[in-house]
């Protein structure tokens, strides 16, 4: 949850500052706007639209579809799964948790590469280990090349001074530049602690890899997922590898 006050920011300023506030306003505007109309479901149709609350098809066992809530599923769960939703089903508050990935959202890591690399690509395709006979498919989406650029700038904020994953990547000097991230904390149910994410890009400039990074109970993903996808652009990059300290909270 919100522990700092951001002051007035942009879209830029939000990503770069991981404010929960910013698209906790998105959400409540698209509730008050279209509530109880099918276009209160646009968030969830873009989410399935980049491959989230579906197979990707990877060649690996046992892979989840992952859930993006909507009201349809609600009304389901009041028959089949009852202690999970309450009387009333869904409201705005459900929605405001869902756009910033909490609440009865689930993914996976697979799910969230897919995504960014669609987003930063124009292109949807089914990852996978091995290709041998592997059948690739690709698709274009609608994405232009300034939205791409426009967020491989934003991504390259958070790892630079004012970022919440700055503290994790200031060892590399210069090169943070040319690095890409977003930080991301799943609250846990009960006394557990929060799961830390970090979607890390190699290079803005001339993107090749993503690393997502998850720490189940870890914590923050400033402090914990962060420091450890930096190490491993690290090794991708050919730098000199420095130790994983996990550091300060700064979402």
């Amino acid at each position: 949850m919100e522990t700092r006050r951001h002051g007035r920011v942009n879209l830029s300023e939000a990503l770069k500052q991981s404010c929960n506030v910013y698209f906790w306003d998105i959400a409540l505007k698209i509730w008050r706007t279209f509530g109880n109309t099918d276009s209160e479901a646009m968030l969830q149709e873009y989410s399935k639209e980049l491959g989230f609350s579906s197979l990707s098809k990877i060649d690996l066992p046992f892979e989840k579809e992952g859930v993006i809530p909507d009201r349809e599923l609600f009304e389901d769960w009041k028959i089949s799964k009852p202690e999970l939703v309450r009387p009333e089903g869904w409201l705005g508050g459900d929605l405001m948790n869902l756009i910033i990935g909490q609440g009865a959202i689930t993914t996976t890591p697979i799910q969230v590469s897919n995504a960014y690399r669609a987003l930063l690509t124009g292109i949807k395709s089914n990852p996978y280990l091995f290709n041998g006979d592997s059948n690739i498919n690709e698709e274009n989406i609608n994405i232009s090349s300034e939205f791409i650029n426009f967020l491989l700038d934003d991504l390259n904020l958070v790892t630079n001074p004012g970022g919440t994953a700055y503290r994790s990547f200031q060892v590399m000097g210069d090169l943070t530049y040319d690095i890409g991230g977003k930080t991301g904390t799943a609250q846990n149910a009960g006394d557990l602690n929060n799961t830390s994410w970090f979607v890390g890009v190699d290079s803005i400039s001339n993107p090749k890899y993503l690393i997502v990074t998850v720490v189940e109970e870890g914590g923050s993903g400033s402090a914990v997922a962060a420091p450890v996808s930096r190490r491993i652009i690290q090794y991708l990059l050919e730098e000199n590898l420095t130790p994983v300290e996990f550091g300060e909270i700064t979402e």
